[in-house]
């Protein structure tokens, strides 16, 4: 009799751990999931989504990034920093996600042009869409001016620094409702990348072992850098 009652004596108190240990794990996960950032408006034309901050009149966008790369091959411009950062001149730690977000608010356009027919066989070519906006890419660190990531970047074939023209918003891809561009951390593609939310016009940008760090031009390795986009003021070509 004993062995069956006192099990059922200790009932309440078991009950009792049991559903503080269940709230518990259920606030840890709550915690642990993220929550979204809002728009936040700093003045009339100034607003901010996370560390992300954008003017509705000059559609300027400016964040934080880091130097990660001073010297070896470059296939990208920006990742996120669980992106491809082996092979990236820059980290960030903010969501392609929201830079889409802010990049919609401030009516940019994405298309893809012709920028990846070239992954396609001969008739087999999707259907032409527009070519989506451009938009100038600049880094400045302390002590810096706004300088042009083309600066930044050499053409190894052309022994110079890379061609001054636009970055095109290309907006990356959903494929079965995942955003990629989230998936894979890819921002600015420099060896062309549909899955990127931006990539270059450059003849070359098929090329993956063409770019390299401009030594001279860019900071130490872990400098903390701004990110500013703005509209181009140079003419996207449709290739």
């Amino acid at each position: 009799m004993i062995f069956f009652l006192q099990p059922m004596r200790m009932l309440p108190l078991l009950l009792s751990i049991g559903l503080a240990t269940c709230a518990q794990a259920q606030e840890k996960e709550e915690n642990a999931v993220p929550k979204k950032p809002t728009v936040e408006q700093l003045s009339d034309t100034q607003f901010r989504l996370g560390t992300i901050e954008f003017n509705s009149e000059t559609r300027e966008i400016r964040f934080p990034g880091v130097l990660n790369m001073n010297r070896g091959i470059l296939e990208y411009v920006l990742v996120h920093v669980n992106g491809k950062d082996h092979e990236s001149l820059f980290t960030t730690e903010i969501s392609p996600t929201d830079l889409n977000v802010v990049l919609k608010l401030l009516r940019y356009k994405d298309g893809d042009g012709k920028l990846f027919h070239g992954f396609y066989p001969p008739g087999e070519l999707p259907e032409l869409e527009p070519l989506g906006d451009g938009i100038d890419l600049f880094a400045t660190w302390p002590g810096s001016i706004e300088n042009p990531v083309y600066e930044l970047i050499r053409d190894e074939r052309g022994d110079s620094a890379m061609k001054p023209l636009p970055w095109i918003y290309n907006g990356s891809e959903i494929v079965n409702g995942r955003f990629e561009a989230e998936y894979e951390g890819s921002f600015f593609a420099i060896y062309r990348d549909p899955l990127a939310l931006f990539n270059t016009q450059h003849p070359r940008a098929t090329d993956d072992e063409n770019w390299f760090p401009i030594t001279a031009n860019i900071p130490a390795m872990e400098t903390p850098i701004t990110i500013i986009l703005k509209p181009s003021v140079h003419k996207a070509v449709q290739e």
